[in-house]
């Protein structure tokens, strides 16, 4: 697997938990408050490698 493929999987992964965190379907505020900050923990992770 190439690096490019790599990386767009990890961006519509990403892309797939925004739209998770946006519909706040989550079954306690809190569990969407933790899941946001392990995705922002992630795109910070990934930031120096894309783009």
């Amino acid at each position: 697997m190439s690096s490019d493929d790599l990386f767009g999987a990890e961006e519509r992964a990403l892309a797939a938990a925004q739209e998770l965190i946006e519909s706040g379907r989550f079954a306690e505020l809190a569990d969407g408050k933790r899941y946001e900050a392990l995705v922002k923990d992630y795109q910070k992770l990934l930031r120096p490698r894309v783009g």
